[in-house]
């Protein structure tokens, strides 16, 4: 598959591999957590924190790219997402 259609195939499951009630949540948690967090341990540490958080994202990311052939089948708590061709 050419560059740019992996890259537009990657855009297409970050961007509707989750529903907005998720999104929001998630994104709930994280905020209070770094708030918590940064009046607890101060800015440095919510930034290694948050950079190790970063980290942890994209390996789970790679690794559910790896187990379902591209975004391609399902496994595991990941279902095949229908892409939209433009």
């Amino acid at each position: 598959m050419p560059f740019k259609e992996t890259v537009k195939k990657e855009i297409d499951v970050v961007v509707h591999g989750q529903t907005i009630t998720f999104r929001l949540v998630k994104y709930m948690v994280l905020l209070l957590l770094a708030f918590a967090l940064y009046f607890w341990k101060g800015g440095r540490i919510t930034g290694v924190v948050f950079l190790i958080l970063i980290i942890v994202s994209l390996v789970a990311h790679f690794f559910f790219r790896w187990k379902t052939d591209g975004w391609t089948k399902s496994w595991g708590l990941y279902k095949k997402i229908t892409h939209r061709q433009e």
